[in-house]
């Protein structure tokens, strides 16, 4: 298609204009550690079939279709053959339970769905609401709708889309209740899609990894729709643990990581404490080149932030999870975290020096198994702890190691453990609430003072 995504009047032109990409890899998929390519031909032939079966049987524009999978080439394969026929994309979570998938099909108005429901598990496969499989394509199901209902799509002849029409309809996570539904319309998501191609965060020569789930709209829109309409590669984990994520990273020749703000600061925090550990001129010049490389990328000149650090980039690879690290090296007091709140530990920590305290930072990386060796080694050097934790107070992993600690550690203290956790309520929606509702670098630097006895 000449003027690509731009020149797209729905998104039911996608599938041409992928095509148009030909042998160039689409696709790249990892399962049980190994790795499958699908070039775009491959996988614009593969939904152009699925999209016909949906067609001959009378689906129109606008009519929401279902998916239910895990993430990987079904996903997009199916998503891709809804909006070839003009259909609306209508994703179910496959996390969900079978009667809340049932519920939200039959609450749009699905009369079919699509997924791999034997192979991978997701949910539906003995669900009496299911009627058996369409022989011809075994991960094309019919959903009964009730007696009367009609659903909403145009007449089966029509099947060219327009801007206005029903393109995608995905669902609130319903933490203040049933999820909702939510439409969007082709005009929606391409007037995105645009905007984001004229910016040029996208184009050939990337490989966005998606460790997010594709029912969501920003993985959906960003991490999936964007890098394949520009001509781009997509990189799809087997799974979402650390060592599927560390090898897609490695063997998937991944660009762009398609996260949100609390897996960045987790990756950022991991690589600036090796940094900052090491001190001295390499980790002056570290932070400086850091610094020109953010100023540079602003002015869209991402190259040179590629090249000054692709030792890192070419680095990333599994690592011994089920042992803790120590971020920071300290003598007065050990803050063990995780996760999400080590960067504001480690952040805790480096004002805590300007006060002449040492503090050390133990990053657990996972909590089954927990690394108790590490952690009593730090106690039995500081002989005071304070545990940072995004979990509450009660029955929480800060109140797990906390017991360990006093199992294996207790004449070792010289103050009680300290605990920094959530307040015990739902994690608010609104930004200020949330932000007050879990540890933040003020608490924890409170808590390490109360332990060594200073206000």
């Amino acid at each position: 298609m000449v003027g690509g995504i731009r020149a797209a009047n729905t998104l039911q032109d996608l599938p041409e204009l992928l095509a148009s990409f030909g042998e160039a890899p689409a696709l790249i998929s990892f399962k049980d550690g190994v790795s499958k390519t699908l070039t775009f031909r491959d996988l614009v032939e593969r939904a152009g079939n699925i999209a016909k079966a949906l067609q001959d049987r009378g689906v129109g524009t606008g009519e929401p279709i279902g998916i239910l999978a895990p993430n990987g080439p079904l996903w997009v394969t199916a998503c891709l053959a809804i909006l070839a026929t003009g259909a609306a994309v209508a994703p179910i979570d496959a996390q969900q339970t079978k009667a809340e998938q049932v519920r939200l099909l039959k609450m749009i108005g699905c009369r079919f769905f699509l997924g791999d429901l034997e192979g991978s598990g997701v949910g539906l496969q003995d669900c009496p609401f299911t009627s058996p499989l369409i022989t011809e394509f075994p991960i094309l199901y019919a959903l009964p709708l009730p007696s009367g209902f009609e659903h909403t799509g145009k007449a089966a002849a029509s099947h060219v889309a327009t801007p206005g029409d029903l393109a995608l309809i995905l669902h609130t996570l319903g933490t203040a209740g049933i999820p909702k539904a939510v439409p969007l319309s082709h005009e929606n998501i391409l007037s995105n899609l645009t905007a984001l191609a004229a910016a040029g965060v996208a184009g050939p020569s990337e490989r966005a990894l998606i460790p997010l789930p594709l029912h969501h709209i920003y993985p959906l829109v960003v991490g999936l729709l964007l890098p394949l309409s520009t001509g781009g590669s997509v990189v799809l984990l087997g799974g979402f643990s650390g060592p599927e994520l560390a090898r897609a990273l490695r063997s998937g020749g991944a660009t762009v990581l398609i996260g949100v703000p609390r897996l960045y600061e987790s990756f950022l925090a991991m690589i600036m404490g090796r940094i900052d550990a090491r001190g001295g001129v390499s980790a002056w010049a570290f932070h400086r080149l850091l610094s020109l490389s953010v100023a540079l990328a602003r002015r869209r000149q991402r190259s040179f932030g590629q090249l000054a650090f692709k030792a890192i980039r070419h680095s990333a690879g599994p690592v011994g999870i089920t042992e803790a690290a120590v971020r920071r090296e300290g003598r007065d007091i050990s803050l063990i975290t995780y996760g999400g709140s080590l960067w504001k530990t480690l952040e805790a920590a480096a004002l805590l020096a300007n006060e002449a305290i040492d503090a050390e930072v133990i990053d657990l990386r996972t909590l089954r198994p927990l690394d108790d060796a590490t952690i009593m080694t730090s106690v039995q050097k500081t002989r005071r702890a304070v545990i940072v934790d995004e979990g509450w107070r009660s029955g929480s992993v800060a109140a797990e190691i906390g017991i360990r600690i006093v199992e294996q550690a207790f004449w070792e203290l010289d103050a009680p453990i300290g605990r920094v956790c959530s307040e015990e309520v739902p994690i608010p929606y609104p930004r200020h609430l949330e932000i007050a509702a879990i540890p933040q670098v003020p608490k924890i630097i409170a808590a390490a003072k109360a332990a060594l006895g200073r206000t």
